[in-house]
């Protein structure tokens, strides 16, 4: 949880939190060496790391090497790689090429309910067959819930926070909520949906 982008509180609560449950937190430091195996880790200050399992978080690497091994679309990157778009999550320049997730230049919480509301956006686009686009997005503050284990978490929005077990039932309800959400999806890709003049495929798309 950056500083930047939740109150000072929930940072400190999930610090504390972290602390009472064993975990040592490293804080103002960076690995600079690694071996290959990833199990042995050496810090700016020179601290030495052992880890059975390590996992990468030191923020996001646009995977964007399709739009630029094609000079035009190159030019559509930012000096990060970041793919910039329009309203309607247009690839800037480009009328029917459409961008949505991580890799798009929106100043954002990159969370996956944010490249859903992309999906939902670009779904609506395509599904209109005009010229012209038909839904436009919007970017907002949005929730987040973050897990101190079983039974305790942070909910954070905005300058709004609160923490304890609340928080940690409502993430398992929400990661209940998707995983039967994918299951039907996963079934959905072999059906079929012709679309209607009417927009009723939009509500199709969404129930599967």
């Amino acid at each position: 949880m950056s500083s930047g982008s939740v109150p000072k509180g929930a940072s400190d609560y999930c610090l504390q939190r972290l602390k009472a449950m064993g975990v040592q937190v490293l804080l103002n430091e960076r690995v600079t060496e690694r071996s290959e195996d990833n199990h042995h880790f050496v810090t700016r200050s020179g601290a030495r790391l052992q880890a059975d399992v390590a996992f990468v978080c030191t923020g996001i690497v646009p995977n964007s090497a399709l739009l630029a091994s094609d000079p035009t679309m190159a030019a559509c990157l930012d000096g990060r790689g970041f793919a910039r778009v329009d309203d309607h999550l247009r690839l800037a320049g480009f009328e029917h090429v459409f961008v949505g997730g991580d890799v798009a230049a929106i100043r954002e919480e990159k969370l996956a309910q944010t490249a859903e509301f992309h999906g939902d956006t670009i779904a609506r686009n395509l599904l209109a067959r005009g010229s012209q686009p038909v839904a436009s997005y919007a970017t907002t503050t949005r929730p987040m819930l973050v897990s101190l284990g079983r039974v305790d978490g942070a909910f954070v929005w905005g300058e709004r926070w609160f923490g304890g077990l609340m928080p940690a039932l409502l993430k398992e309800v929400v990661e209940f909520k998707v995983m039967v959400a994918y299951r039907w999806r996963a079934a959905a890709i072999f059906q079929t949906h012709p679309p209607h003049d009417d927009g009723s495929a939009v509500d199709e798309l969404k129930a599967h």
